[in-house]
């Protein structure tokens, strides 16, 4: 990034909706960190796990990702 001035910092968040097997909602979270990796992205939050506000019994696990994306980047 040396000398550039026009960078984003890009900030994505990803939620996994489960009713019954959480176990299958981990392991797609830790599938999805991985990529996130790959893609040069960092954790910054999560995952932190809740209930679905507007449907009830349906639980949901949180995870936000960021990175810093300059001119020549590439995802």
């Amino acid at each position: 990034m040396e000398n550039n001035e026009n960078a984003i910092v890009s900030t994505i968040e990803l939620q996994v909706y489960f009713n019954e097997d959480s176990q299958k909602a981990h392991q797609i979270i830790a599938m999805e960190s991985d990529i996130m990796r790959e893609l040069g992205y960092r954790r910054i939050s999560g995952p932190s796990y809740g209930e679905d506000t507007e449907n009830t019994g349906i639980n949901k696990i949180t995870a936000k990702y960021q990175r810093i994306i300059c001119d020549g980047d590439e995802i």
